[in-house]
């Protein structure tokens, strides 16, 4: 029994480890995004770019926590709400908005450079 769970526990790890590197690409992406939308000037351009940043924003939010990077996931949650709540308005973005997005985005950054995975 020790075996199994021993076994199970390092499969944790490995999974905790592979999401961790993901987050960097995840992060790329996410910034990429971003700067479509804070520098898209009709709302044809950032409507995409937009969409992509919550979906990616979304996926973090949902996944952090479950690999054990609860801080991932409370960041990623904020710039979600934030970009559900850019989609009910006009684009493009108001400088107020732009800087909002970009400290959710110097915050995310700062979570993924110091994840360390939380054991379950």
């Amino acid at each position: 029994m020790i075996e199994k769970v021993a076994a199970i526990e390092a499969k944790l790890a490995a999974l905790r480890e592979t999401f961790a590197v993901q987050l960097i690409e995840d992060l790329n992406a996410l910034k990429v995004a971003s700067r479509g939308v804070m520098d898209g000037t009709s709302d044809q351009e950032t409507r995409p770019a937009l969409a992509d940043l919550q979906k990616l924003s979304h996926k973090l939010s949902g996944s952090g926590t479950t690999f054990g990077f609860p801080g991932v996931s409370a960041s990623a949650y904020e710039l979600e709400k934030l970009c559900e709540s850019l989609s009910d308005t006009g684009l493009p973005l108001m400088s107020e908005q732009k800087d909002r997005m970009s400290d959710l985005i110097d915050q995310l950054a700062r979570e993924v450079a110091t994840a360390r995975p939380i054991a379950s």
